[in-house]
């Protein structure tokens, strides 16, 4: 079943003990805004996708921050779009990938991403340090 955010809508998630948005064969249709972990936490992943597609058409915004995982998680074999605005990270922390890709799923992008990733490095967690 799709989830069409329509240009007037608003949609803020925050303070999750899991993930912010888990679609599971489902569609995600974005034209309006998305704003996650913007007030709160967001205890896993920003946008988990398994199964299904995320669509963020031209004048659409995703913002994410605040995760304790990945900003986005594209988990299936599926063609993902954006042609509007995704931005992760910018006023949050993300606990780890801004985009996590796996198993043959793929993004066009036509339109803007931006990823933020502040990390901080200490001897239990200099394997992950930049």
């Amino acid at each position: 079943m799709p989830f069409i955010n329509n240009a007037a809508g608003v949609i803020n998630i925050d303070n999750t003990v899991e993930d912010g948005f888990s679609m599971r064969t489902s569609l995600l249709t974005n034209d309006g805004n998305i704003l996650i972990g913007q007030n709160g936490p967001i205890g896993y992943v920003g946008i988990e996708n398994r199964e299904g597609m995320l669509q963020n058409n031209f004048g659409g915004i995703i913002k994410i921050d605040n995760t304790g995982l990945q900003g986005i998680w594209l988990r299936t074999s599926i063609n993902n779009n954006n042609s509007g605005t995704i931005s992760i990270g910018a006023t949050g922390a993300i606990a780890q990938q801004g985009i996590e890709i796996t198993y043959n799923s793929s993004i066009t992008n036509n339109g803007s991403i931006s990823i933020c990733l502040l990390y901080t490095s200490d001897a239990a967690d200099e394997e992950d340090s930049v």
